[in-house]
């Protein structure tokens, strides 16, 4: 019986040992859950990981009650089994004693029948509570095990949403400086600008134009009149694409020319050429070769020929498909950047 005792004494040591192992390593792998938390910069207080370290904790106190629980339910025998062993002592005792042996009495002490029942529900209802709890701790665990298994993700759309946040902010910064240049340009309309501008686009139209367009107004709303044949003025709008493409042209070389003097402003283009015949698109490029000597000046185009023409001229060719054309090396384009700043691409 003692050595029985010792050896169960031992067990119970080993399964101690067996729950703080069990313990560190789980302690363990929240100091590591923690840490990654606070790397993908999630909110985790001391309070919570201590409210999560009870939970557990007390997790494993029900666990170990229940497997208790129902060790002793195992071990216990029904009321027919008791009742069916006091009868069989009672008539071991009337064989050998001649004591009388009660027929249909029940079993008697302190606990009644009813009495064992009331207390087996109660266990039942303190099971059932215990279950309970039991299922909303496995249920804490796997949504833990869950949000630890779904960090790298979180990682991954932090990371975006920081790239994203960055390329926004660019934009504004972009948006904000054209605003501000349109205002500046819009503020002057009373002051003698917008004639100013007419002029520009006149001479710029006029060359691009082989003379044809001399005269340009600019009436009160903005709109761009030129002066047809018969001396009629009429609206852009009136005229051929290739006249609409080539004033588009003279107009953004006329703004440069009238509110950005002496600053080194960018010309974009983007297919100006692809409506315009021979003729005006030899005139357009000598211009724009004029302008690129200080100003940077940068076309896009998908015309072969236009291609060939660059490549002949010097021009720094930029092929964004990487399947066309040619690029120059940075050390020609810094040769090159201060004699032409002419880029196709």
């Amino acid at each position: 019986m003692l050595g029985s005792k010792k050896s169960e004494i031992g067990a119970k040591k080993e399964r101690m040992l067996a729950l703080d192992e069990q313990r560190e390593k789980a302690q363990a792998r929240l100091t590591e859950i923690d840490q990654r938390l606070e790397q993908a910069g999630l909110p985790v207080s001391s309070r919570e990981l201590l409210q999560i370290s009870e939970t557990f904790a007390r997790h494993r106190e029900i666990e170990l009650e229940l497997r208790d629980i129902d060790s002793a339910l195992k071990v216990l025998d029904s009321l027919e089994d008791l009742e069916q062993r006091r009868q069989e002592v009672l008539d071991r005792m009337s064989e050998q004693g001649g004591v009388a042996v009660p027929k249909d009495d029940a079993l008697s002490g302190p606990e009644s029948v009813a009495e064992a029942e009331e207390r087996l529900e109660e266990f039942r209802r303190e099971l059932g509570e215990k279950e309970k709890t039991l299922s909303e701790l496995n249920r804490q665990k796997t949504s833990l095990v869950e949000d630890v298994r779904h960090l790298g993700k979180i990682e991954k759309d932090g990371e975006r949403l920081k790239e994203r946040e960055t390329g926004i902010r660019q934009r504004l910064a972009v948006l904000a400086t054209a605003r501000e240049l349109l205002c500046r340009i819009d503020g002057r309309h009373e002051g003698g600008e917008i004639e100013k501008l007419a002029e520009a686009v006149a001479r710029h139209a006029g060359r691009l134009t082989s003379g044809r367009y001399r005269q340009v107004r600019i009436d009160s709303d903005g709109g761009i009149l030129l002066q047809a044949r018969g001396g009629q003025w009429q609206p852009l709008s009136c005229f051929g694409r290739a006249t609409v493409d080539t004033v588009g042209i003279a107009v953004r070389m006329a703004l440069i020319d009238t509110f950005f003097h002496g600053r080194s402003v960018p010309l974009l283009l983007d297919e100006p050429l692809v409506n315009l015949d021979h003729k005006r698109i030899n005139e357009t490029l000598k211009e724009l070769e004029k302008m690129a000597a200080s100003h940077q000046v940068i076309l896009f185009s998908h015309q072969e020929s236009l291609l060939k023409k660059a490549a002949k001229s010097g021009w720094n060719l930029i092929t964004l498909n990487g399947k066309d054309g040619k690029q120059s090396s940075p050390d020609d384009e810094r040769s090159k950047d201060d004699e032409q700043q002419l880029h196709l691409l």
